[in-house]
């Protein structure tokens, strides 16, 4: 809200510089930073409010950047000195801010303590939904925080010219870093929100000022420049800091403009172009024209907010942020939009395309109601007000460009539907383990599941291998109660053998037995080169590839069966969902 005056030329400097134009040929005038100035539009609103411009870790790095050492012994007082790189304070809980119509001004914020600058510029951004770059560069055209190597605890207490007028001095109910990040971010949402009770209103005519003429040496300084605000940011940054740089100041770039110079919009601008890039945005990518169209355009995916952006990371692409979302495309040439919401916002947090997700491989779609991204490492999903990484396994997906790609996903994910398998908690999320291969004992669970009987075990086990305290002891005294399986006959009794690999020539046996098909007689001819009508499970086999439950291999002799190989959870989980289709 103040205006700063930062002094750059001397008389020498002056002199210097005429002599050298008398002496040296005319040159082309130097590109100024302030050329491209518009005081009608200062900064797009898709900038101004984009709350998910940085992360915490990016804005931190780029302090880092800014202030590689920090110099304390510069100031008279040491101990008072803390760079912002390292400033660490704590801060009360927040309601959220919210208006008499109901408008919420920012979202409830919670106590913390511990937390660095870095983390206090992110956390209220995205509370109060202004652009964590807008935040930097306000703190630094105000007190210039983010450069100053041995900043004072003063410029802290003011951070952001929140309060502080320009006829006086700031008004300590606003003193401290959070307060004046939060307070100031609140206040351009309160502009945003309620756009004609302020003196600077985008749509109109307004007469801007070019200084305060607050003193007696500026008392002249009451010109004013017509201007059409065009858009609701300005006239926010307009409301804040009430002056508009004249001619004089544009000219000098960074430097000192005329008496009559007023510089904190003008600086807004530079220190913005000069970090983070054109402040009205950025053109389509040519790569995504395409997709940007197909996609809605800029009725869907909204102005574009950066340039697009070369990842190397796993395997390699680009992306393009905009409003609503962002296109990516891999190295390989898959496109996808990823529009922002808790998924998006997940995305980000684990890396983006660079992290352990990898990159978008298919649009969000909705599964049985819920929204699901596939990335080329995981699946996400919102679920009940939360993101679930690896939904409805992490090691499962029915996309071919995933890593985690299986052919019989569909009939995987209907396990997890029906309730027929849960898969296991590991710390990269529940997974299926697809390729693992199926026991009788988990054989039987997983026929019990889906039958899901009324039965009650009896006292004792029907075979001497089977104790009644086994995890699926239930699930095999019904199997054997059924005559799905009988086990083996062997001279000390019964035996279930529940810890043997299920066989595909085991298997459709149980599920014939399951099915109990009235009258099928076998073919005399077998559809399988590696079936013959003698093998024990013969008509069981047959029956299996006349429903369509397994159709084998193709192969340059004919179609296997491969009875005696055992069975991957994949192939049951097939197997189970070609049979619930049959009996549906």
């Amino acid at each position: 809200m103040t205006v700063v005056v930062r002094s750059r030329l001397t008389a020498l400097v002056l002199g210097l510089a005429t002599l050298v134009a008398v002496l040296a040929p005319a040159q082309p005038a130097a590109a100024l930073v302030t050329d491209g100035f518009d005081r009608s539009m200062i900064i797009s609103d898709a900038l101004f409010y984009d709350s998910d411009a940085m992360t915490a870790k990016e804005i931190q790095a780029f302090l880092d950047e800014k202030v590689p050492e920090c110099e304390p012994e510069r100031d008279a007082d040491p101990d008072d000195i803390v760079c912002l790189k390292d400033y660490v304070t704590e801060f009360a809980a927040r309601d959220a801010a919210v208006l008499a119509d109901g408008t919420v001004l920012c979202k409830a914020i919670s106590a913390r303590t511990g937390v660095t600058a870095a983390k206090v510029i992110d956390i209220v951004a995205r509370a109060c939904g202004v652009s964590q770059k807008v935040i930097l560069v306000t703190l630094q055209k105000e007190q210039g925080l983010v450069t100053n190597t041995y900043p004072s605890s003063w410029r802290y207490r003011s951070a952001m010219g929140y309060g502080c007028p320009d006829s006086g001095t700031c008004a300590e109910l606003y003193y401290g870093f959070f307060n004046q990040v939060y307070n100031a971010a609140k206040q351009f949402k309160r502009y945003q929100a309620n756009p004609t009770s302020y003196g600077h209103v985008a749509g109109r005519t307004t007469n801007l000022k070019i200084h305060p003429a607050n003193t007696t040496a500026t008392a002249s300084c009451t010109a004013t420049i017509e201007v059409v605000i065009k858009n609701q940011a300005t006239a926010g940054l307009y409301n804040y800091t009430p002056y508009t740089p004249n001619a004089a100041a544009l000219a000098a770039g960074w430097g000192t403009g005329d008496t009559c110079s007023s510089y904190g919009n003008r600086n807004f601008y530079n220190y913005y172009t000069t970090w983070f890039g054109p402040t009205t945005g950025y053109p389509v990518a040519a790569r995504f024209a395409s997709t940007y169209e197909s996609h809605g355009g800029a009725d869907v995916l909204g102005a574009a907010l950066t340039a697009g952006v070369r990842v190397d990371a796993n395997g390699g692409g680009w992306y393009q942020r905009f409003s609503n979302g962002t296109l990516y495309q891999t190295a390989d040439g898959i496109f996808t939009y990823v529009p922002n919401g808790s998924i998006a916002t997940a995305y980000k947090a684990a890396g983006g395309p660079g992290g352990a997700w990898g990159w978008p491989i298919a649009d969000r779609v909705k599964e049985d109601g819920v929204n699901v991204i596939e990335f080329r490492e995981v699946r996400a999903a919102y679920v009940g007000g939360t993101v679930v990484v690896g939904y409805p396994f992490a090691d499962v997906s029915a996309n071919a460009a995933s890593n985690d790609y299986s052919e019989h996903a569909e009939a995987i994910f209907w396990m997890a539907s029906s309730g027929l398998s849960t898969g296991w908690d590991t710390t990269e999320g529940v997974v299926y383990r697809p390729l693992s291969r199926i026991t009788r004992d988990a054989m039987a669970a997983f026929l019990y599941r889906y039958t899901a009987p009324d039965y009650s075990p009896p006292g004792s086990s029907s075979f001497i291998d089977v104790k009644t305290t086994s995890s699926f002891f239930a699930e095999i005294e019904w199997l054997a109660s059924t005559g799905v399986s009988t086990g083996w006959s062997t001279s000390a009794g019964a035996e279930y053998r529940p810890l043997s690999n299920i066989t595909r020539d085991a298997m459709a046996a149980f599920l014939y037995r399951l099915a109990a098909p009235e009258d099928y007689v076998a073919p005399t001819s077998s559809p399988f080169v590696d079936v013959t009508p003698s093998h024990p499970f013969y008509t069981e086999i047959c029956w299996l590839a006349e429903t369509g439950i397994s159709t084998g291999w193709n192969t340059s002799a004919g179609a296997e069966y491969r009875p005696g190989s055992t069975i991957g959870r994949d192939a049951m989980a097939a197997f189970l969902y070609r049979f619930d289709q049959l009996d549906g």
